[in-house]
């Protein structure tokens, strides 16, 4: 499933690429964002599998514990095309990156320290409607689907806690977009998803 899904993706990549421009109705665009990485899907999953670690390990212990979590956020670039005057259809790809740190300590020493780091790389299809559609506005909302490949490295201690490889289904929620600007512009979106909570970013139509 996890082959047929990205050879679609790449498929409809291509298909975006080699169609012909035709006035409004098929503008293209191209756009970079950035979202915080800990309003997503991918924290939620994260956050899910420490929790699982955590309750295991203190079975085990009950020393003192300090926790860390670090993020790139959510970066991501993408291209989409207006297929209609309301209508928009695309495909995305975003990167983000967790760092953890546990450190375990008896009488106020270390006593114990891990480290690890998940990573995700996401590619979705994404379709927008855009029920207000200006010169230099535009309103929005829309759903993106996917999928997501997930690399966990245990950069120390001996405990296994990053997340195994694997590929998740990958999905976005856009609630609400707006776009300010003519051939480049800016945006904002808020939803649910691999997308983050909030996102920004710019982008160029042609």
């Amino acid at each position: 499933m996890r082959r047929n899904l990205t050879l679609s993706i790449t498929a409809c990549f291509i298909f975006f690429i080699s169609g012909t421009i035709s006035g409004q109705d098929q503008q293209n665009g191209t756009y970079a964002s950035y979202a915080p990485g800990f309003a997503s899907a991918q924290s939620f999953y994260e956050g899910t599998n420490d929790l699982i670690s955590d309750i295991v390990q203190s079975m085990f212990t009950h020393d003192e514990k300090d926790e860390k979590t670090g993020s790139t956020g959510i970066i991501s670039i993408g291209y989409n095309r207006f297929f209609s005057e309301k209508i928009k259809l695309g495909i995305s790809g975003s990167y983000t990156k967790y760092t953890n740190t546990r450190d375990f300590l008896e009488d106020g020493e270390l006593k114990q320290h891990y480290k690890w780091s998940d990573s995700f790389i996401t590619l979705m299809l994404r379709f927008d409607f855009h029920y207000v559609r200006k010169e230099k506005l535009s309103m929005y909302c829309g759903l993106s689907a996917g999928i997501s490949f997930v690399e966990g490295k245990n950069i120390s201690g001996a405990e296994d806690l990053a997340l195994p490889s694997k590929s998740l289904f990958a999905f976005h929620l856009n609630a609400f977009g707006i776009r300010f600007g003519k051939d480049l512009g800016f945006f904002l979106e808020s939803g649910f998803g691999y997308n983050g909570l909030v996102s920004g970013g710019i982008d160029y139509q042609f």
